[in-house]
């Protein structure tokens, strides 16, 4: 996939987590954090699946716990060019990211201080029209 290679390269130290599939193909880390009600059958994986070389399936959590999902872990390894090669695999999950708080920027501010109310917006839906 092109659009990786503008993030890692091949032999690069990666970090993910997602859903362990284990199929008759291989070992998968299913990276799409589909959450539906749909029942999916066995072995089900996405489009944005990984292939692992070297997870260690009895290490694979099948029960809840605070920061666990059953059939879910993180793995640390080296990006083989459409694969992981696990270094390090855990049934803990990273946690959420947090919103930035909102800061001023650091520079200096502009006369008067910065603004921290709402702007108007009022588009002209003319000019948009017109941009098509």
């Amino acid at each position: 996939m092109a659009a990786r290679a503008l993030v890692f390269a091949a032999g690069d130290r990666v970090r993910t987590w997602g859903r362990y599939i284990a199929r008759p193909d291989g070992e998968w880390l299913d990276l799409a954090r589909i959450y539906t009600p749909i029942s999916r059958p066995a072995g089900w994986k996405s489009d944005r699946s990984i292939r692992l070389i070297g997870a260690d399936a009895d290490a694979v959590p099948t029960d809840w716990a605070a920061n666990r999902v059953p059939g879910h872990l993180s793995v640390v390894g080296i990006w083989r060019d459409e694969s992981i090669e696990v270094e390090e695999q855990s049934s803990e999950l990273p946690a959420r990211e947090r919103f930035a708080a909102r800061t001023d920027p650091p520079c200096p501010p502009p006369p008067g201080g910065w603004r921290h109310d709402a702007l108007p917006w009022d588009p002209d839906f003319g000019d948009l029209r017109s941009s098509e």
